[in-house]
């Protein structure tokens, strides 16, 4: 079992990585439009949720 602090700190840095991904994908809808030209790593990102 992890101590409780080391937790904490992987979650967070878990949550702040899923955050960027959230962004980056936002990003990519706004500036991609046309969903055939969006990467599709980031396709899969946005359809995770």
């Amino acid at each position: 079992m992890l101590p409780n602090s080391s937790f904490t700190l992987l979650a967070s840095d878990h949550i702040a990585e899923l955050q960027r991904h959230a962004k980056s994908a936002r990003l990519a809808r706004i500036s991609y439009p046309d969903r055939e030209r969006t990467p599709r790593i980031l396709r899969h990102w946005t359809n995770r949720r």
